[in-house]
């Protein structure tokens, strides 16, 4: 046995293995492949399955007669709300001491919520997905609780804020329902 391969080691352990830098290449493909797959699967779902669950064909019927604009702009609306708190999470947890990067946060929340939605436990459940995925990153769940805590604690109040302005500003005028 040579000094270079430990007792535990076969001297041949490394010899079927590509370089990093080829395995690299090899690897987004696979990726792209993979996500493209999955895009497709969730589209055939929540366009095929999903209306059909919970008597949700009348409101999907609903959506034929939507203006593309407004229907456009809710989802943009949506990605900017998922996004503001993300960055409002990942604020927290660096207020904290665990610094993350915008992309971890962001695939935390979208992982917390697509859970929390889906799942007969709810946000109790979320909160799992959401400690243990950040655990494996290396932060405390201690710390992570603390912040999922005052995340949703500071979106609650900023939400009633902004709902006590709209109040506020409709207040003594009669909104039609046109």
């Amino acid at each position: 046995m040579t000094a270079q391969h430990s007792a535990d080691t076969p001297p041949d352990a490394g010899a079927d293995r590509a370089p990093p830098r080829q395995r690299a290449r090899r690897r987004p493909p696979v990726r792209w492949i993979l996500h493209g797959v999955l895009l497709v699967a969730l589209a055939a779902g929540v366009f095929g399955l999903l209306p059909r669950l919970g008597g949700l064909t009348r409101d999907a019927a609903g959506l034929r007669h939507a203006r593309p604009a407004f229907l456009a702009a809710a989802i943009v609306a949506q990605a900017v709300s998922l996004g503001a708190y993300a960055q409002l999470y990942r604020r927290v947890l660096a207020a904290l001491g665990a610094r993350i990067r915008f992309r971890l946060a962001a695939d935390v929340i979208m992982a917390t919520f697509f859970v929390s939605h889906l799942t007969p436990f709810g946000s109790a459940t979320g909160t799992l997905v959401n400690a243990s995925a950040l655990e494996a990153d290396g932060i405390a769940a201690a710390t992570t609780g603390e912040a999922i805590a005052l995340t949703s604690l500071t979106s609650t109040v900023a939400l009633i804020v902004l709902f006590g302005t709209g109040l506020a500003a409709t207040a003594g005028r009669h909104v039609s329902r046109q």
